[in-house]
């Protein structure tokens, strides 16, 4: 892969594959011998269709003098090459000819192959031939450097970037080398785009993702013409090109509208399997020719093109192609007679079924009838009798977008398939004809120039999904041969979908012809539930209107913008068609990704797709269908079938409340003068409220709804009212419903024969009302007759009163005219058009009540609502016809009332919108009520301590009402609250809202499941929010005691955390006053919760993980996707299903311990409380569920917590928790585990009381002895209780040991602002400018416990001119403690508690270490010392049972104090660093590179060792530099530099020259040279000549040299230093303001010790200083200092920014992810963060990406052992824990048997019962491994390669359990191989630790037991196979049961 640069912000990768026919050379083995072989291919036909034709292609291309001709030139060229080596004696060869035939292609192939001679070496030879063989004249002719000094020349990567096309691809190897020519290849282009701020005005848009650029060539020679090379190379490119998606069809490359339209249509037939082309000569044609001939380049072996000169004969050769192939071929014509021609092969066709698609040119249709030359009428040619379809497109042209060509070419296949039988396609073309722009032929017209927009021709819903996706435009299935498939195809599209609508139309269904619509409506009402859509309605759908899944008022809801725009559905399901909305014609174009289902029965030929936007166009009986699909989804699990946009439901129910006053208002305006006058809306309202009113009637009644205004009235506002009493949501039930259907005459949408059609209805003596315009009643007035008595049928079937009395109601909508026309443009030119007159067509001049009068029918009139109301009901009471003239309001009036109508929904449907609206601030800072608790007089208790009670999943405070009662009433010092998380309760709602609901289903940003870093609901905000809640809304500051069940206790744990980690959490103010809200007091008890990834838990790994974070998403999801449901479905139902899933929940045994069976009363209100919860707020509780599944969140809280403030309970029959609560106590991470008798999971609700005792014993500290009497009645409870909760004594009291200790070496290269390392680092002369410091060497070291449960690292750097030890020293020493450690019978121990308390005995059990070593104490090297200390410091926490901070706090500060603390351990400041040697000019980047990413407060400057003016013009140029970035404070760090007069003249001219500098020094370290007096050196001297320094210059100092030489003169002991440190600041005020303290040279617990001193007994700070140490080093001086800084005896002292700014210089790290990681934009270090990072790190962890140290001496020889019998060879070698065996075995089989059995990697186990199992992960390699040894579970994961020379396997682990090996079986014999294994493993501390701490034990295991049997056993079992597979049962059942001894004798010795 090659990076590269594509320009403008954009990088791209680059990849080169390809699939090459031709080899260069090989070189391999053949028994003894080495055979070279090389080719020359060259000459190259395609294959043929049949063997016949390809056959004779094979005869064209031996007999083509050309082809054979270019094959001899390469071969010559081989030849010669060869000839080099046979003239060296390195070959012997032979030559022979064949013919390559490949699956597309046949090529002349010349073999040359010859023998190597023992002399020749591989690698000579191949460079040999690499040099004479390439390139070869096949790639670049016979003059190769021309053609190299023209491709260097002429190819770049702008022009033409060819890859690697035609270079050498294969290896050289020492035996075997392969190596073959790059052709037939590819280069694959990825872009990505590059920052924002690097894109220019001119940047590239729409880049594609990805670009294939395919190369091919031909050799030109004699005999080679233009057409017939670009023909082949055609052929080659198209081999290749067809591995690879299609590219995306844009178009937009065209500019000719016959080109890109013939492009689009021929590539739409062939996606439609039209693969054959039977193409005539024609002009006309040209632009569908040329596309064609185009797509058989670009579809090599796919579609094929033939000329055939006569029309005649292509027809029926295409007829005879679809008779043998099933499948239509197309042949193309062009105009004129040319397709006379066809008529007999149409005939044909149509006569004998056999599909036929005739696509003929044609004149435009202005040269139709003109005597245009060659045109003839082309229109319908082919009688109707004898074509399927008949389809006359008109010319290319933007007008007409491209979406019609790729329907109609989709159609017309679809059609002469199904239809079987001829297609004719009639296409119209303009000039040019040939793809040329410009002027248009033959057209000398001003501006004759086409013209043609392909933006504008390619905007078409649904083509960008077309051209990218290589799918054809509509898939179409029959119900006689495609249901099952279409079922199939439409269930999995519904499954993918999220965002799914229905949508229905005319219900054409002849099962329910006759039976209106009720049946078909609650079948598509059953089939929305089931699949979760809401339904959009169309009035066509009558009765289905009152279902519940229907949006009402869609058409309203989607003319709001919001609504329009968010809804973005992805599935459109339409049942029926045509549809009368408009909204959601515009809906569907506007998501042109969608896809869009139609079904129905399609009678023949029918496409019903107007818009060309059906993407799955199905016939079938919609019933039949939708049944289908019902049955398949709910037999895999509806529930994972739901639509977002159901809360649209919500929205129109919502909107049906208030739509009869915004109807009501709009009608009543008094600026449009229409009070009391009846409105159009009004009349469709007025007959909705009716019908209404007949629920319970089981008469079926039907409504016709005319065209124009009335349908569309009807699908505005045709929505049965809901009854009394029922909820928005709760449409009236079924058997509520009377039968009620809707019919319009929407075929051709006419007013033509209106009420005859509405009469025909009710002649079925079904009661109908019609609803028309007086246009329409105009007509076909006389259809009225039909209903008069004098109408009498001429038989006897019906009586003449009966007929009388046809019940038809017709309702006569008298608006004076053409009402639909007023809302047309036209309307608003109004008499300059003739409007009223052409389109107004008034009818004031005529009277329906005459016109009823004359009919004798019953009329009545009415013009306000009221009135047609009562008309209207009475009408239909009487049975009988009748005639209601409603008179409204005139039609611009009409238009107004509409205009008004729709702004009134937009208003409703916004206000609602509006009240849901959540800022992203808001979501983040939700409010959480809490609940305080009364005592047993009704008091809120208002104690002086605070306990917070936080609930679980699906809780909510009240949960904790039983406890919080009863600890109030007990603990009356205590405030006892509860609070509701996130998410539930009374908190704030985000999601679960109907209002929040349904705009969060319009902002697909704001789904709860795909918030991802921004959720409110994450472990991590969800505690952050608690913790702002408590202090910001509730003024709570601190918490003494927090309580937490299930989830809560995981809230806890993670406040604890974020209370440690940040101060913004605190609760402190900016003087740092208040406490904080949880700190190191804080008492925690834990509840059945998971406190992360214990040190015991078994690796899960990441599958595992990814395993419970899929299955708490899908959980979540089936929750959210209910919640989306309940909007479609009764609320019984949904109780149902709620109910069903609290009971799946509750019903877990090893969890809840079978609550249901064993406590009925508690397990019935718990469902009862959890049921009201998820009805309130499901999606919540669903979103928190996903946020904190366990692998999203952190897995280390149970290291922060202290473990004598933690508590953890479980239920005894909770199987999970117990567990965790005894693996939590097992490594001493909390004070007591307590189990509560007799209870499962659901602790605070079965045993409220005895969870209030625990509480309250715990919190208030009730210790009684462990070892007294039981008190009388004392439940098991009590009992435990009063045993210790913490009794250190006994904790810490255990001697531990060390185990082994390791190192490794590093080397961090060190950076400045030019680049060339830091200069003056170190003291003494190392300070001076010049000396530079370009790298940064040590050791990492490593300590583990002897039970290998715990392992510290740290960090041995000795740097030059701070340590008196060189690196060779350091190593020395480490080496010498390494060997002893390996070494020793009995291994030194020390007291955890003690070591932490840094009290002397670290450096005491250090110094035993060393001594028995064989070190002199006097002499261990500093920079050990302190290694040495940090390690064991890390093992002595995790003992412990803390991170390190806490753990010294906690022993070091309570031998002074009764109680700890507060402490948050938080974030902690550091300061920058200038070096030495930076001038003014690299001043600018040095303090960039410290402040453009981090704004420290405090920057260190390195002065002195150089002029004073030099170092004031630096401070100038810092400060200068810092001023943009705030308020800096400087500090000076002089190392000695000055005498006194000249450090007074720094301070008084820096005071003279800038005294705001001079105000901003915080201090200067060290500014005198060393005071000695005859060669002495005291600190009292020192000391007094700095208060003199400051005296007089008024600058504070800082010691640093001068402690580390009273150190070293005291050989590091802390005493005498007390002692003299009290003698010169003790009682005597000092001008002294900090000790700089460098724990890598002073020693780590040195260094605490000056620490407290200097700030218990001086009241002087310190400064923790790092001395240039990598990450390792730098975080336990980050340690150390936030110990200090928090000590009790810092609160009275000035408090400084830390030295550790040093890592801002390091070229690499030893910690990952690296120490600058932590360390926030303020120069903030999260020590909480980085302890955590600390804790349980080993070397195994980071070895592997150590800086490399070369200059390292080499490790001492690894010691080696062997083992050796008849049949197994062993041989071992080990250096610590790195072991690696080599072992062979003799197997009586072949090697091809060994390598096929043992490769079968799930099958070890078998052989191997130490391995539990062998998994693979995917189809790489990856596999996971899991193995038991002595009861200790390993896990790791490698990737295993298949070997083939020899057979066999290798493998290497990528993570877990480090080890990697390779066995090989090398035959000896056809029937026999010998097996040779070599492995490498790093043994875990644990496995070491098993083994008595021995590694030589570990090594004697494997080899002469573990891999010993395993290997003996695996020729075993295969052996055994075989006896049993040829039939020896008796022999195979010996051999297992050899092995089933083997197997339990290993097990055994694995215990």
């Amino acid at each position: 892969m090659d990076p590269g640069n594509a320009g403008n912000g954009y990088i791209c990768n680059r990849e080169f594959v390809g699939c090459t026919p031709e080899r260069l050379f090989r070189v391999n083995r053949s028994g003894h011998d080495r055979i070279v072989t090389s080719e020359a291919l060259a000459g190259t036909r395609i294959r043929g269709l049949t063997p016949e034709a390809d056959a004779a292609l094979l005869r064209e291309l031996l007999s083509s003098k050309k082809d054979m001709l270019e094959n001899e030139i390469t071969g010559d060229f081989i030849r010669d090459a060869l000839q080099e080596l046979e003239d060296n004696g390195w070959l012997q060869k032979s030559e022979r000819f064949f013919v390559r035939r490949l699956r597309h292609l046949q090529h002349i192939c010349q073999s040359f192959e010859g023998k190597l001679s023992n002399s020749a070496n591989v690698v000579d030879v191949s460079r040999s031939l690499l040099k004479g063989l390439h390139p070869t004249p096949a790639v670049c002719g016979d003059s190769p450097a021309a053609a190299l000094d023209f491709i260097r020349t002429f190819e770049t990567d702008v022009s033409f970037d060819r890859g690697l096309y035609a270079g050498p691809f294969g290896y050289l190897g020492s035996d075997s080398a392969d190596i073959v020519v790059a052709i037939r290849s590819a280069l694959v282009t990825n872009y990505q785009e590059g920052k924002i701020s690097q894109m220019g005005s001119d940047s590239p848009r729409n880049l594609p993702e990805s670009k294939v650029s395919v190369f091919g060539g031909a050799g030109i020679v004699d005999g080679s013409t233009v057409q017939g090379e670009w023909t082949e190379t055609s052929h080659k490119m198209g081999v290749l090109s067809s591995l690879f998606p299609p590219s995306p069809i844009t178009l937009q490359s065209f500019s000719m509208p016959n080109v890109a339209w013939s492009t689009a249509f021929i590539e739409e037939l062939i996606r439609n399997g039209v693969t054959q082309f039977y193409v005539c000569p024609g002009s006309r044609n040209t632009p569908l020719t040329a596309a064609i001939f185009k797509a058989t380049r670009s579809n090599v072996g796919i579609v094929r093109a033939i000329s055939v000169h006569d029309e005649r004969g292509a027809g029926f050769r295409a007829l005879g192609y679809a008779r043998q192939n099933g499948r239509p071929a197309a042949v193309i014509t062009s105009s004129g007679t040319a397709v006379a021609n066809l008529y007999p092969s149409v005939v044909e066709s149509s006569s004998d079924g056999v599909p036929l698609l005739v696509i003929t040119a044609d004149r435009p249709y202005e040269n139709r009838d003109t005597g245009s030359n060659q045109s003839i009428d082309q229109v319908k040619m082919f009688s109707s009798s004898y074509v399927r379809w008949f389809r006359d497109i008109p010319p290319p042209s933007d007008d007409v977008p491209v979406s019609l060509a790729l329907s109609d070419a989709n159609h017309a296949v679809t059609l002469t398939k199904q239809m079987m039988g001829p297609v004719h396609l009639n296409v119209q073309f303009r000039e040019n004809l040939a793809p040329d722009g410009g002027p248009i032929r033959n057209d000398n017209r001003v501006d004759s120039v086409t013209k043609f927009n392909n933006l504008r021709f390619t905007d078409a819903s649904g083509f960008l999904d077309w051209s990218r996706s290589g799918n054809r435009w509509s898939s179409s299935y029959y119900s006689n041969n495609n249901s099952l498939a279409s079922m199939m195809e439409v269930r999995d599209l519904i499954r993918k979908s999220r965002r799914g609508i229905i949508v229905t139309g005319n219900l054409r269904d002849s099962e329910h012809v006759g039976q209106g619509t009720d049946s078909l409506s609650s079948l598509i009402s059953q089939f929305a539930q089931t699949i979760g859509f809401p339904v959009v309605a169309g009035v066509q759908s009558g009765a289905l209107r009152r279902e519940s899944p229907i949006i009402p008022y869609a058409e309203h809801l989607m003319k709001n913008p919001l609504i329009a725009k968010g809804m973005q559905p992805d599935l459109i399901i339409q049942l029926g068609t045509p549809l009368i909305s408009t909204e959601i014609g515009g809906i569907i174009k506007n998501n042109p990704t969608l896809k869009h289902v139609l079904i129905q029965q399609f009678y023949p030929y029918e496409r019903a797709d107007p818009d060309h936007t059906v993407t799955h166009r199905i016939s079938s009986n919609i019933g039949t269908f939708i049944k289908g699909i019902m049955s398949g989804i709910e037999s895999s699990g509806a529930m994972n079938c739901y639509s977002e946009l159901a809360p649209l439901v919500f929205l129109g129910n919502e909107l049906r409340k208030q739509m009869p006053s915004i109807i009501r208002e709009a009608a009543s305006s008094s600026s449009l003068g229409t009070d009391g006058i009846l409105t159009e809306p009004e009349i469709t309202r007025a007959i909705s409220e009716v019908l209404s009113e007949a629920k319970g009637k089981s008469t079926p009644m039907s409504l016709f709804l005319s065209n124009s205004m009335p349908v569309r009235d009807g699908e505005f506002f045709l929505y049965p009212e809901a009854n009394e009493g029922v909820t928005s949501l709760q449409l009236p039930r079924n058997d509520a419903k009377f039968p009620f259907s809707v019919s319009v005459n929407r075929g051709a949408s006419g007013i033509d024969g209106i009420l005859s059609t509405a009469t025909g209805c009710g002649d079925s003596s079904q009661p109908t009302t019609l609803v028309c315009g007086d246009v329409t009643t105009l007509h076909d007035l006389n259809a009225f007759y039909g209903l008069t008595a004098d109408h009498a049928p001429s038989n006897n079937a019906q009586t003449v009163a009966n007929t009388s009395r046809l019940p038809l109601t017709t309702v006569v909508v008298n608006n004076g005219g053409g009402a639909i026309f007023s809302f047309l443009p036209i309307a608003k030119h109004g008499q300059d058009v003739g409007f009223e007159e052409y389109w107004g067509t008034p009818t004031n001049n005529f009277s329906f009540e005459q016109g009823a009068s004359a009919f004798g029918l019953p009329y009545k009139s009415a013009s306000s609502f009221e009135e047609l109301k009562s008309a209207y009901r009475s009408s239909i009471q009487s049975g009988g016809p009748g005639i209601i003239e409603a008179r409204v309001v005139d039609r611009s009036t009409n238009v107004e009332v509409h205009k008004r109508i729709t702004q009134g929904a937009i208003r409703t449907v916004d206000g609602i919108m509006n009240e849901a609206t959540v800022t992203p601030e808001e979501r983040l800072n939700l409010k959480l009520p809490i609940k305080r608790y009364t005592d047993d007089r009704g008091n809120v208790s208002k104690g002086s301590k605070t306990l917070l009670l936080i609930h679980g999943w699906m809780g909510d405070k009240s949960e904790w009402d039983l406890v919080g009662e009863s600890l109030s009433s007990e603990m009356s010092d205590w405030d006892i609250i509860s609070i509701d998380l996130p998410g539930h309760g009374e908190s704030t709602e985000l999601f679960s809202s109907d209002r929040k609901t349904a705009f969060n289903s319009l902002d697909g940003n704001m789904h709860p499941l795909r918030l991802n870093g921004d959720s409110p609901f994450t472990l991590d905000t969800m505690a952050r929010t608690v913790c702002e809640s408590l202090i910001q809304e509730h003024g709570i500051k601190s918490l003494d005691a927090v309580a937490g069940y299930s989830l809560g206790g995981r809230v806890a744990l993670a406040m604890k955390r974020l209370c440690s980690a940040s101060l913004d959490l605190s609760g402190k103010n900016t003087k740092g006053e208040e406490p904080v809200l949880i700190s190191e007091h804080t008492k925690l008890i834990v509840l059945g919760s998971n406190p992360g990834k214990l040190p015991t838990d078994e690796a899960t790994g990441d599958l595992i993980d990814t395993e419970r974070a899929t299955k708490d998403f899908f959980l979540a999801e089936s929750l959210f996707s209910s919640s989306l449901r309940s909007y479609l479905i009764p609320k019984s139902q949904d109780v149902e299903y709620l109910n069903s899933f609290l009971t799946r929940w509750y019903g877990v045994k090893s969890l809840w311990g079978d609550m249901r069976r064993r406590n009925p009363n508690v397990y019935s209100k718990m469902l009862k409380r959890r049921l009201e919860n998820l009805s309130k707020r499901r999606q919540d509780i669903a979103a928190v569920l996903y946020g904190c599944s366990p692998p999203l969140t952190s897995q280390d809280d149970w290291k922060g917590v202290v473990p004598s403030k933690t508590l953890f309970v479980s239920g005894s029959l909770d199987e999970k928790y117990t567990s965790i609560g005894r693996k939590w106590e097992s490594i001493r991470g909390i004070s007591k585990f307590v189990q509560v008798p007799n209870a499962g999971h659901a602790l605070i609700a079965e045993e409220p009381t005895t969870i209030s005792t625990i509480i309250n014993s715990f919190v208030n500290d009730e210790i009684v002895d462990e070892n007294r009497a039981a008190i009388d009645g004392e439940s098991p409870v009590e009992k435990l209780l009063h045993s210790p909760v913490l009794d250190s004594s006994t904790i810490n009291a255990k001697a531990y040991a060390v185990g082994l200790m390791e190192f490794e070496a590093f080397s961090i290269t060190i950076g400045s602002s030019d680049g060339n390392g830091v200069q003056g680092i170190g003291w003494g002369n190392s300070a001076r400018a010049e000396n530079k410091l370009q790298r940064r060497e040590g050791f990492i070291v490593s300590i583990a416990s002897s039970n290998g449960k715990a392992v510290g690292v740290g960090e041995v750097s000795p740097l030059k001119g701070l340590h008196k030890e060189t690196l060779e020293d350091a190593e020395s020493q480490l080496r010498m403690i390494k060997d002893y450690l390996a070494s020793a019978g009995e291994l030194p121990k020390f007291n955890a508690e003690e070591v932490l308390s840094l009290n002397g005995s670290l450096s005491a059990f250090i110094t035993e270490i060393v001594t028995m070593a064989g070190i002199n104490p006097a002499l261990v090297a500093t920079s050990v010392t302190s290694g040495l200390e940090m390690a064991i410091l890390s093992v002595a926490s995790q003992l412990y049972g803390s991170l390190l901070p806490q753990s010294l706090a906690a022993n070091q500060w309570q031998k002074d104090l009764l109680s700890i603390p507060s402490s948050t351990f938080g974030l902690l400041p550091i300061n920058g660093l200038i070096t030495r040697g930076e001038t003014l000019e690299t001043i600018s980047g040095a303090v960039g590179r410290i402040s453009k990413k981090i704004n420290f407060s405090s920057v260190k400057v390195k002065i002195g060792h150089d002029d004073i003016d030099v170092d004031i013009r630096t401070l100038r140029g810092v400060k200068q530099s810092l001023n943009s970035v705030g308020q800096i404070k400087l500090r000076g760090d002089a190392n000695r530099a000055w005498d006194g007069p000249l450090a007074n003249t720094f301070a008084a001219e820096l005071k003279r020259l800038d005294k705001s500098i001079w105000e901003s020094i915080e201090f200067i370290e060290e500014p005198l040279m060393k005071q000695s007096l005859n060669g002495e050196w005291s600190i009292d001297r020192q000391v007094t000549a700095l208060d003199e320094f400051a005296s007089r210059g008024g600058l504070p100092y800082a010691l640093d040299e001068s402690l580390a030489d009273l150190a070293e003169i005291h050989a590091y002991s802390f005493e005498p230093i007390a002692n003299e440190l009290r003698a010169v600041f003790g009682g005597q005020k000092r001008s002294c303001t900090a000790f700089v303290l460098k724990p890598a040279l002073l020693g780590l617990e040195l260094s605490m010790q000056i620490a407290s001193l200097a700030q218990k007994e001086f009241n002087i700070n310190t400064v923790f200083s790092s001395s240039f140490d990598s990450g390792i080093g730098l975080a336990f001086t980050a340690i150390l200092a936030s110990v200090a800084d928090n000590s009790p005896y810092s609160t009275s002292v000035a408090k400084y920014s830390h030295g550790l700014g040093t890592f801002s210089m390091l070229g690499g790290d030893t910690l990952s992810p690296p120490f600058e990681t932590y360390v926030n934009q303020e120069g903030m270090l999260n020590v909480p963060s980085l302890s955590r990072a600390l804790y349980g790190l080993s070397l195994d962890e980071i070895s592997d990406r150590l800086p490399t140290y070369n200059a390292v001496a080499s490790m001492d020889k690894p010691a080696v052992t062997s083992t050796e019998s008849e049949s197994y060879l062993a041989t071992t070698s080990s250096e610590g824990r790195d072991i690696t065996v080599s072992v062979s075995l003799p197997l009586p089989f072949s090697d091809g048997i060994a390598s096929s059995r043992f490769t079968d990697l799930p099958q070890m186990s078998r052989w191997s019962p130490w391995l539990n199992s062998v998994t693979y992960l995917d189809e790489a390699g990856l596999t996971e491994w899991n193995l038991n040894i002595r009861g200790v579970k390993f896990s790791w994961k490698a990737i295993s390669e298949v070997l083939e020379e020899p057979k066999g396997i290798k493998w290497k682990s990528v993570s877990g359990l480090k080890n990697r090996g390779v066995v090989e079986f090398e035959p000896t014999s056809d029937n026999n191989c010998i097996m040779k294994l070599k492995m490498s493993i790093i043994m875990p501390y644990i496995l070491v630790s098993l083994f008595q701490g021995m590694p030589s034990v570990v090594q004697e295991f494997l080899q002469n037991k573990l891999l010993k049997w395993s290997l003996e056993m695996f020729r075993d079992v295969v052996k055994a196979d075989l006896a049993l597979e040829r039939g020896d049962n008796e022999l195979g059942d010996a051999l297992f049961g050899a092995v089933e001894g083997r197997a339990n004798a290993l097990e055994e010795a694995l215990k």
